[in-house]
């Protein structure tokens, strides 16, 4: 009997059922999803009162610093970032992994994280927030 690997993750037998490939889907497609849930929360409980802890970089200024940018805009913008970055790619990651291989999906999810980070990167610097 032949066999062949699908998805990378297991070797099933050319005859198997469709069935247990859609469930291979389904289940990858959970794991990413799971993944994204501490990002989200994270970018739910986010404000201008926690902000000092949580926000890279905010978090070690002077307070003199601080005031010099602007906390609420700083805060808003990171929070967009954040439910971006976890439903843009898991979005492109359904997308592709249901039209094409596990291989592509995954380079898709990494290019779609890589191009946001490198939009946040360049926004808050055009907006003053660094």
């Amino acid at each position: 009997m032949k066999q062949k690997l699908v998805y990378g993750l297991q070797s099933q037998s050319i005859l198997s059922s469709k069935t247990s490939l859609n469930s291979l889907i389904l289940f990858e497609i959970l794991v990413v999803g799971f993944a994204n849930i501490p990002v989200l929360l994270v970018a739910k409980a986010l404000n201008t009162t926690n902000a000092k802890y949580l926000i890279a970089g905010y978090n070690t200024m002077s307070d003199l610093d601080r005031e010099k940018i602007d906390g609420k805009r700083l805060v808003s913008s990171t929070k967009t970032f954040l439910y971006l970055l976890a439903t843009v790619p898991f979005l492109a990651f359904v997308v592709l992994i249901t039209a094409s291989r596990l291989e592509i999906a995954i380079g898709g999810y990494c290019l779609v994280v890589i191009v946001l980070i490198c939009w946040f990167f360049v926004f808050t610097k055009k907006a003053g927030l660094r």
